[in-house]
């Protein structure tokens, strides 16, 4: 079966059971691919989901989303994910490759074209490097989510983005692609509506519509 049948099977639930799943994962050339391709797939419906609501509760204000059918079929695919990271090993979001005990020397982490999904790398870190430059922390984390979101790129660590002039505050940006910290619904939806006008084209050629 090939990836695209593979990840729309997932989503419209006729493929959910574990076994299924891991046996045609393991028929798959690259499982990395895979999860960027289900990652991918996960931000299309996210962006999809039909509404975003506030809730309020004694520890602080937080966003979640209310998306019926998006919303399912976007957790049966976080959840195939979550198959095929543990039966494999693997993980979409790991920042260094594993290192296997009998080696010794600290990996490398990966450099930031190496979390790019649109075809034109070069063009996209350009722009890039000109939409984050000096953003830092949180603001800099809503930028990046939505990017991610978006399907453009991976949820990148904050190394791979030290090639970039100016960003700062590894702590609360790392927090916040942790889940740990808190990202503001306002700078998330003023990233979404920049990058909706100026990244348009790689929108258009990852396939999520820019919606």
């Amino acid at each position: 079966m090939i990836q695209r049948e593979f990840i729309n099977e997932i989503v419209n639930g006729t493929l959910s059971d574990y076994n299924d799943i891991i046996a045609i994962a393991k028929e798959q050339a690259d499982i990395q691919e895979l999860l960027a391709g289900l990652w991918a797939k996960v931000g299309q419906l996210g962006i999809e989901c039909q509404k975003v609501v506030l809730c309020e509760t004694d520890k602080g204000t937080f966003v979640r989303t209310e998306g019926g059918t998006q919303e399912a079929k976007r957790e049966r695919v976080m959840k195939a994910m979550g198959y095929i990271e543990s039966y494999f090993g693997i993980s979409l979001f790991d920042d260094v490759p594993q290192t296997p005990k009998r080696e010794r020397g600290r990996p490398k982490v990966k450099a930031l074209k190496d979390y790019i999904r649109v075809s034109d790398k070069e063009g996209f870190i350009k722009a890039l490097k000109e939409l984050l430059k000096n953003r830092k922390g949180k603001e800099l984390a809503a930028y990046i989510k939505v990017l991610s979101d978006f399907g453009l790129m991976e949820f990148a660590p904050y190394k791979a983005l030290k090639e970039v002039e100016g960003v700062g505050n590894e702590k609360a940006y790392s927090s916040c692609k942790t889940g740990r910290g808190y990202l503001n619904k306002e700078d998330c939806e003023s990233a979404k509506s920049y990058i909706k006008r100026a990244f348009a084209n790689y929108i258009s050629e990852i396939g999520t519509g820019g919606k």
